[in-house]
């Protein structure tokens, strides 16, 4: 174990977010006689992925955010918290423009392998000038002192990179990758008893999302565009999986328009695969996202998709189960390509298996993927 190399990954916590979830997949897969993750958040307390982190040898260490103890502040709690604990052989940082931060005060600590990895596609506040300005400057820091530059997509490169770095050729693209084997044993009897489990009947038209409830996840028209569904398809339901600071404004609005008995919360769950397996057709109206792991998971599942427009087609996995709507559609619109997407046609399990391997969004792929990026094979 004395040869191990150790992982420090940057995140906000780790909870049941895409990045969140993708690393844990690919964590649960390493060998860890050769490589270990440990995680550097700015979140106290308990959360969704912190026993399992512990469990499987990480460890997980908590300092205060730059917006509570200042930038300086900041970073030298970084940069001692890499001199005792460490020695890292890399830091990984998922914190968007906040990387830089990270790579600049592990450079500072003498850490030699320094990650920037890109998450998302936009940012909905970026037209201000204060805000262009340190986007600005974030930029520069990454470049300056990051050594390896990572996206889950070329959408995701671009907005954090720069599309000069992106075709210059210095980002590594490592997708979105999952565990395909809980999706394979999937089955019509599964479905059933997942609805019979949540109160949901076998005939209920069932449209779902799994997110969590912020902005970015645009749940505001999501629930406006349910109750237009109601209307066209009267014993529709809608299962949302997730929690978030917008979760209780959600449920305020769901029983205003009063559709409380047709919407499900289900607050975070461990079963996902089974969920996706009950939902007739998946949305997702996102603002923006970088590449949706749900999305590969739900193709997975076998589950037709209807997606915004702004969510990037690199998701797409060729299945011919997603469809996209630009969100200044009327809801009539998406009504329409919810009822046309659950029409799609019968995929086979091997189109599955061949489609999301040969794209890299497998997990064993992923990892290798990751490991050349450590440099470790």
């Amino acid at each position: 174990m004395s040869n191990c190399k150790r992982v420090l990954h940057v995140f906000g916590a780790m909870d049941q977010g895409g990045a969140e979830t993708r690393t844990m997949e690919i964590y649960r897969t390493i060998n860890k006689n050769e490589v270990q993750f440990d995680f550097l958040t700015t979140k106290g307390g308990e959360h969704y992925y912190n026993e399992e982190i512990r469990k499987l040898g990480g460890r997980i260490f908590v300092i205060k955010p730059p917006k509570e103890v200042g930038l300086f502040r900041f970073i030298k709690s970084v940069m001692n918290l890499i001199k005792e604990k460490g020695p890292f052989y890399a830091t990984h940082a998922h914190t968007s423009h906040n990387s830089g931060i990270i790579s600049l005060a592990s450079r500072l600590a003498g850490v030699k392998l320094r990650i920037s990895h890109a998450r998302t596609s936009s940012d909905r506040n970026n037209s201000g000038l204060l805000r262009r300005t340190y986007f600005f400057i974030s930029r520069l820091l990454i470049l300056a002192n990051s050594n390896k530059l990572v996206a889950c997509g070329y959408k995701a490169g671009s907005f954090l990179f720069g599309e000069r770095i992106m075709k210059s050729g210095r980002v590594k693209l490592l997708p979105n990758a999952i565990n395909l084997s809980p999706y394979l044993s999937l089955s019509a009897e599964n479905k059933e008893q997942k609805k019979a489990e949540i109160d949901i009947n076998t005939n209920n038209f069932v449209v779902g999302h799994v997110g969590s409830f912020r902005k970015v996840k645009n749940h505001n028209f999501l629930i406006e565009l349910f109750s237009n569904i109601k209307k066209c398809i009267p014993n529709a339901k809608l299962v949302l999986v997730g929690d978030g600071e917008l979760r209780d404004e959600i449920k305020a609005k769901v029983i205003q328009l009063k559709i409380e008995k047709d919407v499900f919360f289900l607050g975070k769950r461990s079963d996902i695969p089974e969920i996706l397996n009950m939902f007739d057709v998946f949305l997702l109206p996102s603002y923006y996202e970088g590449i949706p792991g749900v999305i590969v998971e739900a193709q997975a599942a076998k589950v037709p998709s209807v997606i915004s427009e702004t969510v990037t087609k690199e998701v797409d996995l060729g299945l011919g189960l997603t469809s996209y709507v630009d969100l200044n559609e009327p809801y009539e619109k998406w009504v329409d390509a919810i009822k046309l997407a659950a029409t799609s046609k019968n995929i086979t399990e091997k189109q599955v298996v061949d489609k999301i391997s040969s794209r890299g969004y497998e997990v064993n792929t992923a990892s290798k993927v990751l490991m050349t990026i450590y440099d470790l094979h």
